[in-house]
């Protein structure tokens, strides 16, 4: 019976280590959007390969260590990105207004 399934459904010969790469780099980024992470990771990988198609990305080390590296950088840039905040005037002016603040107590407490 395993064996009948195994023949009618072949994997492709790529599909295993691919799958072991997004899964290797998704546990070392720990993503909150899983979605976002594998698209960043789809993407990355296409760039690398249209920019060195004669390399295998997923097997060569050295290819590897570029592409995750550059997969984490670009994660981590649209992660701080999603994060931050943007600045309205009036989060500036308070930011401004502690910092005086803070300014002139310090220079009180040492006079």
């Amino acid at each position: 019976m395993a064996e009948s399934v195994m023949e009618k459904y072949k994997v492709p010969t790529g599909l295993r280590p691919l799958l072991e790469a997004l899964a290797r780099e998704t546990l070392r980024a720990q993503p909150n959007d899983l979605y976002q992470f594998g698209q960043i990771f789809f993407d990355v990988l296409q760039q690398h390969r249209s920019q060195n198609p004669s390399v295998d990305v997923i097997s060569d080390p050295l290819s590897y260590d570029m592409f995750r590296t550059e997969l984490h950088h670009k994660y981590k840039t649209q992660q701080a990105s999603v994060n931050s905040r943007p600045g309205s005037p009036a989060d500036l002016a308070a930011t401004k207004i502690q910092a005086a603040f803070r300014g002139h107590v310090a220079i009180t407490a040492v006079f």
